[in-house]
């Protein structure tokens, strides 16, 4: 079974700025990514993946992120 980029980068202990600096990107890139609030370039999966030392589970990352955005706008909606 594939980990998502933050079990992955709690399993390699790193935080996130750690993570980011190995991989040559920006720690918003990862808290984004980790969060569902992007989705990364093929460049920037690859240059993860390479400091983690494991393939990424994608696709389970964009799901969780999305339903917490979907429960956000609910949330906003109702509460209007």
């Amino acid at each position: 079974m594939m980990n998502t980029l933050r079990n992955a980068r709690i399993n390699n202990n790193l935080t996130q700025k750690q993570l980011a600096e190995n991989a040559g990107v920006f720690w918003i890139t990862i808290s984004k990514i980790e969060t569902g609030y992007s989705k990364p370039h093929k460049s920037t999966k690859i240059k993860l993946e390479n400091v983690l030392g494991e393939s990424i589970d994608w696709t389970e990352t964009r799901e969780q992120g999305a339903m917490k955005h979907t429960h956000k706008r609910r949330k906003l909606i109702t509460n209007k």
